[in-house]
């Protein structure tokens, strides 16, 4: 299989796991996924397809790009842009570090099709 199926693969077991979404948000009461919702699911479901995640990330840009592992110069990148922002109270790695989760976070959601209502 080529890249591209391999992922759509992934996305079809993965959506098959039913997912559950225990981030909260009680500000404007929601339910989010975090990433440990998913993850760890994501990674078995990968390497059964013999896929391969990386994360990077830039105060401006981030990617996420989807290897195969047969092939590595197959590959799919998802990209948006990033910005850093202050958190109250948090110093300049934890602002870092929200964003790059942050982010993680919506370029998986991107690459697997994941919704959130």
């Amino acid at each position: 299989m080529n890249v591209y199926e391999k992922l759509q693969d992934c996305r079809v077991k993965l959506n098959a796991k039913k997912l559950k979404q225990t981030g909260q948000n009680k500000f404007s009461n929601y339910t989010y996924f975090e990433l440990g919702d998913f993850i760890p699911q994501t990674m078995e479901i990968m390497k059964e397809n013999k896929l391969a995640s990386l994360f990077n990330f830039s105060p401006d840009k981030a990617t996420l790009a989807i290897i195969n592992t047969e092939k590595p110069e197959e590959q799919i990148v998802f990209e948006s842009p990033s910005v850093i922002t202050e958190l109250k109270g948090g110093n300049a790695l934890q602002n870092i570090g929200a964003a790059q989760t942050y982010m993680r976070r919506y370029l998986y959601m991107m690459a697997l099709e994941l919704s959130e209502s």
